[in-house]
């Protein structure tokens, strides 16, 4: 895409796990035929399609080890269990750490007004491309400990904005619901209630999303091997019969990069030097 897309740190999928793994040698001589490798390519394409190396929605979007927020899975509407503190060490979907967004559109003066319990899970959700959609250095979030406390702070920003309700953009996924939390003409309105909230409240303002992500990937050094592995299966796949998949997982490195460019994370250092060749020559083929 916490790095960008990132947070990296949940295991690699299988199929980016070792790329040589389609390599088999044949019998007796330990060199692999073309037929082996066809026959291999044909067998893991299906599976691969089927989610193998979709890294938005699983190595690029889970929390780094040891962090607070263990959890990167959507929060129900139900009934909440007594709620408990992130410092108990239980956890469910319904308690401990939380954060309300507010997410205005680049091209517009639209927002969208939600809370997650990961909002780069949820920034992923909405759009692929979310660094360009919406204005991460206007972004906000607000931090709390409870997700009760973040449902209410929701209800009342959008209370308040009830008035400016528009229609979600068409470029917006449709599978990621919320339709009706989108407001036209509302960002200052929205960043002023939310100031006054955290102020009157005590809950933690971070008034600009770029740099939180910044700092969440920052301290997470997976991508370095996370990067290095992609780029290895996107070559294996584009020479072994699977150039689809491939373009994939292309879009998906590319997209994660882009995203670190965007609220400027220096890339240096953070991926090896063979990835930032790549990537600073246009991500090569595929486009």
């Amino acid at each position: 895409m916490s790095s960008c897309t990132p947070d990296f740190t949940a295991d690699l999928p299988r199929a980016l796990a070792a790329p040589a793994r389609g390599m088999v040698p044949s019998a007796g001589t330990g060199a692999m035929t073309h037929d082996t490798v066809r026959a291999r390519g044909a067998a893991t394409t299906q599976q691969q399609e089927n989610g193998m190396l979709d890294m938005s929605a699983q190595s690029l979007t889970t929390p780094m080890p040891g962090a607070a927020d263990s959890q990167s899975h959507a929060i129900g509407d139900g009934v909440t269990d007594a709620d408990r503190p992130a410092a108990s060490g239980w956890r469910t979907l319904r308690n401990g750490r939380c954060f309300v967004y507010v997410l205005p559109c680049r091209e517009s003066d639209t927002i969208k007004v939600g809370y997650a319990r990961d909002p780069l899970v949820r920034l992923h959700a909405l759009h692929a491309r979310y660094f360009e959609f919406f204005d991460l250095d206007r972004a906000l979030l607000v931090e709390t400990d409870y997700v009760r406390d973040a449902r209410e702070i929701e209800r009342r920003l959008k209370q308040a904005l009830a008035d400016d309700a528009v229609t979600a953009p068409l470029s917006v996924r449709e599978a990621a619901g919320g339709r009706t939390e989108w407001f036209g003409g509302a960002w200052s309105r929205a960043v002023a209630l939310s100031e006054r909230i955290c102020e009157e409240d005590g809950y933690l303002l971070h008034p600009q999303l770029s740099a939180w992500l910044r700092v969440r990937w920052f301290r997470d050094a997976a991508l370095y091997d996370w990067s290095q592995q992609a780029l290895r299966q996107i070559e294996f796949l584009s020479f072994n019969g699977a150039p689809d998949t491939a373009q994939k997982l292309h879009r998906e490195l590319k997209n994660a990069l882009d995203a670190c460019d965007a609220v400027g994370l220096r890339l240096e250092g953070k991926v090896p030097g063979a990835v930032l060749a790549w990537y600073r020559s246009g991500a090569r083929a595929f486009g």
